[in-house]
């Protein structure tokens, strides 16, 4: 019986092993740094991570989910398809038609997410979303929100009795072994103390933008990987946000904005968001707005605490912080009605929030520090912001909005106080982008890494360029490709 061993129980590496799982006579080995039946927990990136940008600061710290399940345990995630503008861009980026093979699958996760023909007639009858439609440069994005998280750990969870499926637990990989020829033989873990050997036919990287690359680093530097590619760690990307202003009815009457979440169901709900294109001088890029219920901005950063200090168990700081900002009524009573109201369907103000496209720059990457952590890791380091002239893009779009608005019943005010309101949109990836050669990239068009023949690697790393969409739906669909692409090579 063939075997596949995939390394990191993420999102990505939940979904491959639930569809190699189909295949009765596979052999599935799932490796992660926890295990199955604790309590996950999230890390935030504070010690490894440099921000290399000059003129904004990120006001949150990188957050990664570490173990089975991976960020999808909190992440509830937007569904979206990237933008024909961002496939047609991939296309030809890998000189192939990747977008027809990619839109087929995307089909194929819709059914199987039981999510199909979502329609969106009801909101030609909203006024704001019509002005927005009509303007000739923004354009509708479908974001489907979930209420709750993905929880691939679940999936899992359930499988662990397949006999098929071999959960190695509590486990870290520190290199990729490979023999005489094109291939990798085995892998090095690092698991209660000891260092073990893992052998497979086939091995899948499904362990992120971070850690993928600092298995293939360390592998290169400190083992016996020989591999000549310069990609490996660079091209970071991720589509930062933030708040650039609001959007108010000019009447003072009692007429609400129909603006925000339109439900489908018990579990989905419909944003309100439009793409547009800047045209640089060499270049295009595609970002994105997403109008929120506008909330204050101190409740929203209380709420995040809270959720955070609550989860990694942090009592000490969750006590700290009720007695120093919960003393005050008027946040408090907003913090309720946010928590306790979820579904907010209108309002007198719109938030407008700006999810940027980033171009790829080898400035922003992975590399590998001379210190170990604890699981006999080479600690790498982030070092991301590169300056991506972010200013000039939010003027540009306050000005397509103010144009858009100027004679509706609707009027636009900008945030003036712009510097300290970056988030990072923590859907890093590049740093293992597909490519059609190992010049450009990493992996190939079925996500082979370039120079090896039973390496493969499915996470979001290997996405090359994404404008603003959230990448959960096309890594789902990336997981079930690449199933049918094994068991394709396999049999």
């Amino acid at each position: 019986m063939k075997s596949v061993c995939i390394i990191g129980a993420g999102l990505c590496g939940g979904y491959l092993a639930k569809e190699l799982l189909i295949n009765k006579n596979l052999k599935i080995k799932v490796i992660d740094i926890d295990s199955i039946n604790d309590k996950f927990k999230s890390k935030i990136l504070k010690n490894i991570y440099s921000n290399n940008h000059n003129n904004i600061t990120f006001i949150d710290k990188i957050i990664k989910g570490y173990g089975f399940g991976g960020n999808s345990n909190y992440w509830h995630g937007g569904l979206t398809e990237f933008d024909d503008f961002d496939l047609n861009k991939l296309d030809f980026f890998l000189d192939y038609n990747f977008s027809t093979e990619l839109k087929k699958y995307y089909i194929e996760t819709w059914k199987s997410l039981d999510i199909e023909n979502v329609s969106t007639n009801h909101l030609n009858y909203k006024s704001l979303y019509k002005i927005f439609k009509k303007s000739g440069y923004f354009n509708f994005k479908k974001i489907l929100l979930q209420y709750s998280p993905l929880k691939t750990r679940s999936i899992l969870h359930k499988l662990k009795n397949n006999k098929n499926l071999e959960l190695i637990e509590n486990a870290i990989c520190l290199n990729l072994n490979k023999d005489k020829e094109k291939k990798i033989k085995s892998i090095t873990i690092f698991s209660e103390g000891l260092l073990k050997e893992i052998k497979s036919d086939y091995f899948v990287l499904a362990s992120g933008s971070f850690e993928t690359p600092r298995i293939l680093l360390q592998s290169i530097n400190h083992g016996n990987l020989k591999l000549n590619n310069k990609n490996i760690g660079c091209n970071l990307i991720d589509h930062p946000f933030l708040k650039i202003g609001e959007i108010k009815n000019i009447f003072k009457t009692k007429t609400k904005l129909n603006y925000y979440k339109n439900n489908i169901s018990n579990n989905i709900s419909l944003s309100l968001a439009f793409s547009f294109v800047e045209d640089l001088k060499n270049n295009k890029l595609n970002h994105s707005l997403v109008l929120r219920p506008h909330i204050n901005n101190e409740v929203i950063e209380i709420k995040a605490n809270l959720k955070k200090y609550f989860n990694d168990r942090n009592y000490k700081n969750l006590l700290k912080l009720l007695i120093v900002k919960l003393y005050r009524f008027d946040l408090f009573f907003k913090l309720i009605k946010l928590i306790l109201i979820k579904k907010i369907n209108s309002g007198s103000k719109v938030d407008v929030f700006l999810h940027f496209d980033q171009l790829s720059s080898k400035e922003n990457k992975v590399i590998l520090t001379n210190n170990k952590d604890e699981y006999m890791r080479y600690i790498p380091k982030i070092i991301f912001g590169n300056n991506q002239n972010e200013k000039f893009t939010i003027t540009t779009a306050s000005n397509l909005i103010k144009s858009l608005l100027k004679n509706s019943n609707y009027e636009y005010k900008e945030n003036k106080n712009l510097s300290n309101f970056f988030y990072h949109g923590n859907h890093f990836s590049g740093t293992a982008r597909i490519s059609s050669d190992n010049k450009t990239g990493v992996v190939d068009k079925n996500l082979k890494v370039h120079g090896l023949s039973n390496l493969y690697i499915c996470d979001s790393s290997v996405i090359p360029l994404f404008g603003s969409s959230n990448p959960v739906f096309t890594l789902i669909t990336l997981s079930k490709r690449l199933a049918k692409h094994l068991n394709n090579v396999i049999t």
